[in-house]
């Protein structure tokens, strides 16, 4: 065993303990992994079978959504062109890929509820014709394209491989997701001052809001259990618990009370970033049984998730001035931000799954009037802006009723 700083050369104070140079390694690869297991599978069936609420409302919404038929037409691009912000008039094919990501994802949810392969059948029809078409991407935004909608589609594609094991293009799905995708978000240090992401060494000087680093953080974990690529998935761990950028745990939540390092900008983009960190620590969870990932830091991510649910139901937090882990980048912050505050993103059923009763804010988010089912505001897949550019949703279906990763403390 040696210390994180023997081995990435940086400074690891705020761990209380070393932790292996190759902890993926360590750990038998579980499939299906990413946000859902096989046993996270048959609980959503049972609970469907039950007919119980708040279970029942859910299925009916995503099982009637027009939006979402068998024979979705996807729409692949050869390039994503995302520029900031989206939508923007330069992009083209980021809102095709947006949309077709998170339909495949919730065509594999249909799936999951229902057992029926036709709705496997659909995702791999749009995963097929996009590894058949995208060669590579494009624009100021073309991070968190290929993170967040790559994200999406690279968790359905886990689960159809799983689903239909003989899925026949399969390994040109892979090559889409190692050899067009991955490349985009490999660094993680988020953007250039022009838009693509740096190249290594990174300096991270000019680096964006750690909403981008966790984003492809997500993206990465997510194809990198697709590929079975222990290598990539070890690049996100360290990534997570060392990197150098806005999205490292510790430079994201940037203190034990849990406040972000967006939490100064706006509570829309504070809450995209730290539901990626949570995406991420799930799919390595999922993936390898690390349990460091959520307890790390003195419980770091819960005090993230309870600070920002806290803040958002009305209540008194604290705030310190701050220009997160790298001031060059310009990112200042002298005052928490009330923009958003309110307005809950799709994410509260999964950290409220996660960490379970001890997650107090959190639960009150999810148990709160109007919020279950979680992200149900049909049709799913729309013609206007942030169609798939944050949650996934649907929480209520695919998390509420877990057993709780996370023990209570002693």
């Amino acid at each position: 065993m040696r210390t994180l700083k023997s081995i990435l050369g940086v400074s690891a104070v705020f761990l209380t303990s070393t932790l292996s140079a190759d902890v993926v390694a360590e750990h038998a690869f579980s499939h299906p992994a990413g946000w859902h297991t096989a046993s996270d599978i048959a609980r959503i069936r049972a609970q469907i079978a039950s007919g119980k609420e708040p279970w029942a409302t859910a299925y009916q919404t995503l099982m009637n959504d027009t939006s979402l038929p068998l024979d979705y037409q996807p729409a692949p691009v050869a390039v994503v062109h995302r520029d900031c912000c989206n939508p923007h008039p330069n992009s083209s094919g980021a809102s095709n890929f947006e949309r077709d990501g998170i339909a495949c994802y919730y065509q594999m949810v249909k799936w999951m509820a229902t057992d029926d392969i036709e709705y496997a059948s659909a995702a791999q029809r749009i995963i097929d014709a996009w590894s058949g078409m995208l060669e590579g991407f494009a624009g100021h935004d073309q991070m968190l394209a290929a993170g967040i909608y790559g994200s999406h589609m690279a968790q359905a594609a886990e689960l159809l491989a799983h689903a239909k094991p003989t899925w026949p293009l399969k390994a040109r799905a892979q090559s889409m997701f190692r050899d067009v995708i991955h490349p985009v978000c490999c660094y993680f240090c988020g953007r250039s001052s022009t838009g693509p992401p740096q190249p290594s060494p990174q300096t991270c000087e000019h680096g964006a809001n750690g909403n981008w680093d966790t984003g492809c953080m997500s993206g990465v974990a997510a194809w990198a259990v697709f590929l079975d690529n222990r290598t990539m998935l070890q690049s996100v761990y360290d990534y997570y618990v060392a990197g150098r950028g806005n999205g490292r745990l510790t430079n994201y939540i940037i203190n034990p009370t849990g406040q972000c390092q967006e939490s100064g900008r706006d509570q829309g983009h504070t809450q995209d970033g730290i539901e990626h960190l949570t995406e991420t620590a799930l799919t390595l969870y999922n993936a390898i049984n690390v349990l460091d990932v959520f307890t790390m830091a003195d419980r770091r991510l819960l005090a993230g998730l309870e600070y920002t649910a806290k803040y958002n139901l009305n209540y008194s937090v604290p705030f310190t001035p701050n220009c997160g882990a790298y001031p060059k980048s310009g990112w200042c912050f002298k005052h928490i931000s009330d923009i958003s505050r309110g307005h809950f993103s799709a994410m509260w059923e999964m950290a409220a799954g996660i960490y379970g009763p001890q997650a107090t804010y959190s639960n009150m988010v999810v148990t709160q009037s109007g919020y279950r089912p979680e992200g149900a505001h049909p049709p799913i897949i729309h013609g206007g802006a942030h169609v798939g550019d944050g949650p996934p949703g649907l929480g209520t279906l695919t998390f509420y009723g877990m057993s709780p990763i996370v023990p209570q403390p002693h």
